[in-house]
């Protein structure tokens, strides 16, 4: 979703808040034809674009707390994480990718040092 608003030109009305009307309405429009069915008429109420990425990503991640327990249980699937038997190696490598994933998505690049 944020790349297609940075490619429509569209993003700066997200992240700062600062678009014009149309602007605004353009990103909004973009958010609103991009999440699930069931988020459609709670995000297509909102005073703006800003607005409704700050409701999805309240969705999405959830509080501070809520996220610091995932990222806990995360890491600690990662410290045990070992080949099933049978597994492959292209699905292990999908399972760490996964995994890593999942950091980057709730705010932790530690996976990198």
């Amino acid at each position: 979703m944020k790349i297609k608003l940075q490619a429509r030109g569209l993003w700066d009305a997200v992240c700062y808040g600062d678009a014009d009307f149309q602007e605004d309405r353009m990103a909004l429009d973009a958010i609103v034809n991009a999440v699930p069915e069931e988020m459609i008429e709670s995000l297509a109420v909102k005073e703006s674009a800003e607005d409704a990425w700050d409701a999805i990503a309240t969705v999405r991640i959830g509080t501070d707390r809520i996220q610091k327990s995932t990222l806990q249980k995360k890491w600690r699937k990662w410290d045990r994480i070992t080949f099933q038997d049978g597994e492959s190696v292209d699905d292990f490598a999908l399972r760490l990718s996964g995994l890593m994933n999942t950091f980057l998505m709730l705010g932790d690049d530690d996976i990198n040092e």
